[in-house]
């Protein structure tokens, strides 16, 4: 599942859009909110009802860094390169991140995956 919430505020330079990216690894559709009645999942369940719920995400990849890496560059894994856990992200290609921070966003995240960790090498700031 993937979610970007978006919303309209107010910054120096204008209207801008806020964006969280949601993403969760491993985990089933019909287990969360928006893809199950069930109301496991509460709080996404209500953060999804404000957003933009991408319901037809289809990965590039089984595997849980080089997919990551192709939503935030927008490349196919055989371009990133980045084909398994430990393989860094080339600092030359298009960047999410640094992009949003280049248009005055504040950027972060929040990752709960070892895989992700930026301390270990898969993903810059």
């Amino acid at each position: 599942m993937c979610v970007a919430w978006l919303w309209r505020a107010r910054s120096r330079r204008g209207w801008a859009a806020n964006i969280v990216l949601i993403t969760v690894d491993t985990t089933r559709a019909d287990r969360m909110g928006s893809g199950s009645e069930r109301g496991l999942t509460p709080n996404l369940d209500a953060l999804a009802r404000q957003s933009v719920v991408f319901t037809r995400a289809y990965s590039q990849v089984p595997l849980t860094a080089p997919s990551h890496a192709t939503i935030l560059t927008g490349t196919y894994p055989q371009f990133h390169q980045v084909n398994n856990f430990g393989v860094p992200l080339a600092t030359t290609l298009p960047y999410a991140p640094a992009i949003l921070h280049a248009h005055g966003y504040h950027t972060a995240a929040f990752v709960g995956a070892l895989v992700l960790d930026q301390w270990r090498g898969a993903f810059p700031l």
